[in-house]
């Protein structure tokens, strides 16, 4: 896979769990970020909100398209290396 075809696949990643975050009605995103990447599964942090820090939120959005996006909780994404905000 070339790098185009990675940034590719990443931003895909991100447009769905964007997807995903605007079909839960909370509102307006700020940014997103890739947590994790494998050749089957990228997880995607989205913040939002207009606190200080934004709240955040992580999709974890499969490489196969017709494969549902799962939201995730904190915790599952401790051991990907997530912190609390301090």
């Amino acid at each position: 896979m070339t790098a185009r075809d990675e940034r590719t696949r990443l931003r895909g990643a991100e447009e769905r769990a964007l997807a995903a975050f605007g079909a839960s009605g909370r509102g307006t995103r700020g940014s997103t970020a890739i947590v994790h990447s494998t050749a089957d599964e990228t997880v995607v942090r989205v913040t939002f909100g207009a606190t200080r820090p934004p709240r955040r939120a992580w999709f974890a959005v499969p490489a196969r398209a017709d494969a549902p996006v799962r939201e995730l909780s904190f915790e599952d994404v401790v051991p990907l290396g997530e912190k609390p905000w301090r």
